[in-house]
Parts: C-alpha cells; structure tokens; sequence
C-alpha cells in the first residue's frame, strides 16, 4: 500500500503528527489538512514495543 512504502505498517499506531498528539483519527486528518502536497508530515508511530519516527510527503491519492 502507499502507506507502506512510506514505512507506516499495518498494525502501527499513530502517536503525533507534526509534534501535534493523535488520539484519533480526525487528530491526524486535521493535521495533514493543513499542508500542501509535496510537504512532508512527520510521524512519531507506535511499534512492536518501541517509537519510529518516520517522515512522510505528502502526494495527490490514486
């Protein structure tokens, strides 16, 4: 999936976008709301245990 191939895996629970906390999904809607395609939205996720920190540009969806 696009998703994927950004390294966000299935399972992976968004922590903050942008710094901003994710407590739903409306939180990180309204922070990816605010940027331009092409700009990137980092994500801190959720893993197996452990943080990753990814960043992730913004594209137009299929």
């Amino acid at each position: 999936s696009g998703a994927e191939a950004v390294g966000v895996r299935r399972g992976d629970i968004v922590v903050s976008a942008d710094g901003e906390h994710v407590s739903e999904i409306g939180d990180l809607a309204a922070v990816i709301d605010r940027k331009e395609i092409g700009q990137t939205v980092s994500l801190e996720l959720y893993r197996d245990g452990e943080m990753v920190y990814v960043d992730v540009e913004l594209s137009e969806s299929a």
